[in-house]
């Protein structure tokens, strides 16, 4: 049908490469696992981005589970060893974290590493996607709070992606906006 986009089986690349696990999408199974560091990408979730300018409400609920597939990995990645979302960046895309922006692959995983905190827990309360250009693009924005280090009382962030489509069926980050919401 015009202006649909038709999903098709993904995988997310996961670490360590020793590690299998299986992810439906759709009623698909698709093994995650490790591809080489040159050809590890975000989002195997293909087909996703057809060109089209007249974007549906159902269009936009189709590319909601890839979206949520994405950022629970994300989540887990990030709170499990974030110098492993270096697969989900290029050396093009932009992080601002809180006030400091950094541009490129090494970059990003250096700004994420050094960041003052060992143990971070993500908790996901909104999550909103909508497609962003007709080359394929997907705009998400979350909210959610999140525990660092020991301690106990949660801080609200909220932190917005701009997904590009790499030409090879896949998906990165190509901007990420990350704030903590005071008051």
């Amino acid at each position: 049908m015009a202006g649909e986009y038709p999903l098709r089986p993904c995988f997310f690349p996961l670490f360590p490469p020793t590690h299998v696990a299986w992810l439906p999408l759709l009623g698909y199974s698709a093994p995650l696992r490790d591809t080489a560091p040159a050809k590890r990408s975000s989002l195997h979730f293909q087909g996703i981005a057809q060109q089209n300018s007249k974007y549906t409400n159902a269009q936009t609920n189709k590319i909601n589970l890839p979206v949520e597939q994405f950022v629970q990995f994300y989540y887990q990645t990030f709170d499990g060893n974030r110098q492993n979302l270096a697969g989900l960046y290029r050396d093009h895309s932009m992080l601002t974290f809180e006030t400091n922006s950094v541009q490129g692959t090494a970059n990003i995983v250096e700004k994420l590493a050094s960041l003052p905190f060992q143990k971070v827990a993500h908790q996901v309360s909104t999550l909103d996607a909508q497609p962003s250009n007709q080359e394929g693009g997907i705009l998400v924005m979350v909210t959610g709070a999140l525990l660092v280090d020991e301690e106990q009382k949660p801080m609200n962030y909220t932190q917005s992606f701009q997904l590009l489509p790499d030409g090879q069926g896949s998906y990165f980050v190509f901007n990420d906006i990350f704030r903590l919401v005071y008051g």
